[in-house]
């Protein structure tokens, strides 16, 4: 399976819509996300697990930005 990209809405730290588009290069196929401590990297990876699997594992089962 080959991923173009996810959207991620209302998501812990991601208010309103979110789009990470994701490389889809043959020659070029990594992708890499990096940002600062606090900026959303975990909540993204598990975005990506709740999209594929339904669940995460949060400690806070609340998956909704705080202010929605």
């Amino acid at each position: 399976m080959l991923l173009n990209s996810i959207k991620i809405k209302n998501f812990r730290q991601f208010i309103n819509e979110t789009t990470v588009n994701f490389s889809t290069s043959k020659d070029k196929n990594d992708s890499i996300i990096l940002g600062e401590n606090g900026s959303g990297k975990t909540s993204f990876a598990k975005a990506f697990t709740c999209c594929l699997y339904g669940m995460t594992d949060f400690k806070d089962s609340s998956m909704l930005h705080k202010d929605i």
